[in-house]
């Protein structure tokens, strides 16, 4: 785990190279020291409330129950078009603002109830929130992905800010 971090922090493996699924696994090692390395060259992880893991929880019992209804697929992708797919790209459609998650580890029940339920519990750093508050009073959240001693590249769910815009 350390000379996995080691190597994110010297460049050498991409922070976007380690997935989400495999930091979780790093802080159930539950080292202080990892974890502490592990939110400065890779982003926020953070344990999952109790309220959210029971509902999880809940869920899981549910969706694992010998008797089911027959599933609706369409109400997914429609919960998906709703909730997600303005931030999250699925089969190349969606937004950019967010990672893409057509790779993701979808075949997974806990995965989905972790990332559906808790979904800021891992964040890598590129696309951890920034709330800038600008001169003109206006107050943008969103990624930044540029910046400049001169300007910012500022990305939200609804548009993309650069340069003198910000200021």
């Amino acid at each position: 785990a350390r000379a996995l971090l080691d190597a994110v922090a010297a460049r050498k493996v991409a922070a976007a190279d380690v997935p989400a699924d495999l930091v979780r696994q790093l802080r159930n090692l539950k080292d202080k020291a990892l974890d502490k390395q592990i939110a400065e060259v890779w982003g926020v992880v953070r344990a999952t409330p109790a309220d959210k893991a029971r509902e999880m929880t809940r869920y899981r019992k549910m969706l694992t129950a010998p008797y089911q209804a027959p599933r609706d697929l369409s109400l997914g992708r429609a919960l998906f078009a709703k909730t997600c797919q303005q931030c999250h790209t699925l089969f190349g459609v969606g937004g950019k603002v967010g990672p893409d998650i057509t790779g993701s580890n979808r075949a997974s029940l806990d995965y989905l109830l972790e990332n559906i339920l808790d979904p800021s519990a891992v964040i890598p750093k590129e696309y951890a929130a920034t709330v800038l508050e600008l001169k003109n009073g206006r107050v943008i959240t969103g990624i930044v992905r540029e910046q400049t001693p001169a300007a910012l590249t500022v990305l939200t769910a609804t548009e993309t800010s650069r340069g003198t815009r910000l200021q």
